[in-house]
């Protein structure tokens, strides 16, 4: 019997993927249905503290509330503290915190957006 990868990733439940980048997030949703998106980061807020999600994949570099202002208010509510949170780079040269500093603000993956497209079309992909 195969394994159900979508199911193992996502324990039944939806991801909660914030970017401001519309064209990653159609790409994204393309890829599989276990992923609700926004744009904004009050909405993010609000979906998190209203449903339940099996992990946040943030952005780093967003305008009104960047992907690590984000994980630390994540960190910071009580319901939430233990959600597993993937944080994405366009890239990881020049950014402006290292790997290990993200990973101390409580991330639990951080990962360029290419390889996290590069997994996500693996393991959801139509050739799985």
């Amino acid at each position: 019997m195969p394994i159900d990868y979508e199911d193992k990733l996502f324990q039944g439940k939806s991801a909660l993927l914030i970017d401001d980048d519309h064209s990653f997030l159609t790409l994204v949703r393309g890829l599989t249905k276990g992923i609700v998106t926004t744009d904004l980061p009050e909405t993010a807020k609000r979906l998190l503290l209203e449903g339940e999600y099996s992990m946040l994949i943030t952005d780093t570099n967003m305008p009104e509330m960047n992907g690590i202002e984000l994980l630390q208010w994540v960190r910071a509510e009580p319901k939430l503290k233990g959600l597993p949170v993937v944080v994405l780079f366009s890239g990881l040269n020049g950014s402006d915190m290292t790997i290990r500093e993200v990973y101390r603000q409580g991330a639990t993956l951080v990962t360029t957006k290419e390889f996290f497209v590069l997994e996500m079309s693996l393991l959801f992909g139509k050739d799985r």
